[in-house]
């Protein structure tokens, strides 16, 4: 027996498998990781939990045990499509032959209701081979990997992928090779893929939406303030800053009509902002604020520039730099700065009165 697979042995099934992988640190499994196992317990479908290798508290192990949901330990190495690639490998090829559908869903979400046999349910009755709940255009149309649902032909086309496709260690290069790469092998073999969720705006800024239309669903970046503290920028130049400032919790709370049973109040211990984040979240503002317009004047020039305009421009900085310093050097700095600005100043009326002549 795989030594993965001592600890518990799950419900055996012939028709299908839900494969969730999650990363933790301790050894206890999260609240909401709790809930979501147990939601995908009345599905009917065999549940696995892959999880990165470790000792699990006697608590977690006993919750496992009491849902029959089989545990594979396994490294943190490929992200999601690692941990999904080497179960497939440690699973015997006639037990996989006979599975006729496959889900694959991932930590990365917080299910805050009890949706999951209803997304199931759905899924399985779409017209498509292979569903998500969401899409993303980034990259290129695609479906995203937290949640996907797969028939017999998208079950042989992701058997397929995981063979050929080399393993990624870094992010990016894994949604690029993994994510956005299995959903177009998916196309270009003529299976249809679809997303239960439609949002007026990209998925990314639409979690307000989803929650207010009772979806039961939310990123877990937008609960621990991710990309709150690390990567606000993507929203701001987006114009969706309410986005990335939302209390998402609050939210849930007031128009998400969460399950009672759900450990709503659990949520505030995986935000990760410090009393400081606030002030380094508005410097972080102004600095955007200040710089990234001239970023993109900057590329809308480097696009749009011909060799005339290049030689034209660099002859009037020459002009503004020697103005300034013949400036400089008679009254003094400041009076070069003040020639530096009057002649580009200069220069752009003259350019103005050109182009309108």
């Amino acid at each position: 027996m795989d030594p993965s697979r001592e600890s518990l042995p799950g419900k055996p099934s012939a028709d299908g498998r839900i494969l969730y992988s999650s990363f933790q640190a301790g050894p206890s499994l999260p609240p909401y990781v709790r809930y979501a196992l147990a939601s995908l317990a009345q599905s009917g479908l065999a549940v696995t939990l892959l999880t990165n290798r470790r000792e699990l508290d006697e608590d977690s192990l006993a919750f496992l045990n009491s849902h029959a949901i089989e545990l594979f330990l396994t490294e943190n190495d490929g992200f999601d499509f690692g941990m999904w690639r080497r179960y497939l490998n440690a699973t015997p090829d006639t037990l996989r032959a006979a599975w006729s559908r496959l889900l694959l869903i991932n930590d990365s979400v917080v299910y805050f209701r009890d949706v999951l046999p209803d997304f199931i349910a759905r899924a399985e009755s779409a017209d498509a081979d292979m569903v998500s709940l969401t899409a993303n255009p980034n990259l290129g149309f695609h479906l995203q990997s937290f949640f996907l649902y797969l028939k017999p032909r998208a079950i042989q086309q992701l058997s397929a992928h995981l063979e050929e496709s080399a393993a990624a260690s870094a992010y990016w290069d894994t949604v690029r090779t993994m994510e956005v790469g299995l959903s177009r092998r998916m196309e270009a073999s003529g299976l249809r893929i679809a997303p239960l969720f439609q949002t007026a705006k990209h998925i990314d800024f639409s979690y307000e939406e989803l929650i207010r239309r009772g979806a039961g669903f939310v990123k877990r970046r937008f609960i621990d303030r991710r990309y709150y503290t690390s990567s606000p920028h993507y929203f701001w130049k987006n114009n969706e800053r309410r986005a990335v400032e939302l209390d998402y919790i609050r939210l849930i709370r007031e128009s998400g009509n969460p399950d009672p049973a759900f450990p709503l109040d659990s949520l505030h211990t995986m935000v990760k902002t410090s009393p400081i984040q606030p002030v380094l979240y508005r410097l972080k503002r102004l600095g955007f604020l200040a710089f990234f317009p001239a970023i993109r004047a900057l590329r809308r020039y480097c696009r749009f520039a011909t060799p005339r305009i290049l030689a034209l421009d660099l002859l009037a900085l020459l002009f503004c730099a020697s103005v300034a310093l013949i400036a400089g050097r008679i009254y003094g700095w400041p009076a070069a700065l003040a020639g530096f600005l009057a002649s580009a100043f200069l220069v752009m009326t003259l350019r103005r009165m050109r182009r309108h002549a």
